[in-house]
């Protein structure tokens, strides 16, 4: 089976899903067309279910059900803390059956790492994220051109979030500057995974705007 989403008649935030089944060799519609203001390139495959995060978390998210072909929506999304208008969507991934989220508000190094249930009635905090050792560690991280209030003045990014069979075995893998570090997430305590060849520049990720993803064996060669 294949899922394809397109604009429909082009009109700005309205799609329509359309399926192939390679029994048949067709693409049919799905649905009716439906408004949506989320982020398609991204999606997470979770509970027999597609999902796709809101545009910078302001929005409510969606999930595609492969049982019956059906869009719904992820309600309710974590809040915006009061004070802020906005949050980046820094990190929507699975793993080990458990669908995770991560936003970022300001120039934090503390943040949460919220877990759906599997009935989508809420995100709860799973785990909570305290970055500080690792920039007192690695003082690259900060980017001294921007003041400290900026967005951007922390240099990080999450590849992924791996469950454990155990709570302890679980861990971050992030990339700062020159390194990729694992991060536990419930002994707070990180080690350095690889470090890239060259030299570092501070503040400088070597691989931005870059996910990582878990290698599954395949029946077919790709």
């Amino acid at each position: 089976m294949l899922i394809a989403i397109g604009k429909w008649q082009l009109k700005e935030w309205e799609y329509q899903i359309e399926i192939y089944s390679s029994e048949t060799g067709l693409w049919r519609k799905c649905m009716e067309p439906f408004k949506a203001h989320v982020d398609f390139e991204n999606g997470v495959y979770w509970n027999n279910a597609i999902h796709w995060i809101g545009i910078d978390g302001c929005l409510d998210s969606l999930y595609f059900n492969l049982d019956d072909n059906q869009v719904f929506g992820i309600k309710p999304m974590p809040p915006i803390p009061n004070g802020w208008h906005r949050k980046i969507n820094y990190y929507f991934g699975e793993s080990c059956d458990h669908l995770h989220y991560v936003e970022i508000v300001g120039p934090q190094i503390q943040f949460n790492v919220y877990e759906v249930r599997r009935d989508y009635s809420e995100w709860f905090i799973k785990y909570q994220v305290d970055l500080s050792p690792v920039v007192e560690a690695n003082p690259g991280m900060i980017r001294s051109t921007f003041r400290p209030t900026n967005w951007y003045y922390y240099a990080f990014s999450i590849f992924c979030l791996v469950r454990g069979k155990e709570d302890e075995n679980s861990f971050l893998v992030l990339q700062i500057p020159g390194k990729v570090i694992r991060y536990n997430l419930v002994y707070k305590t990180f080690e350095i995974m690889h470090e890239f060849e060259g030299a570092e520049v501070e503040g400088n990720l070597r691989f931005p705007s870059t996910n990582g993803f878990q290698y599954i064996e395949s029946l077919c060669g790709v």
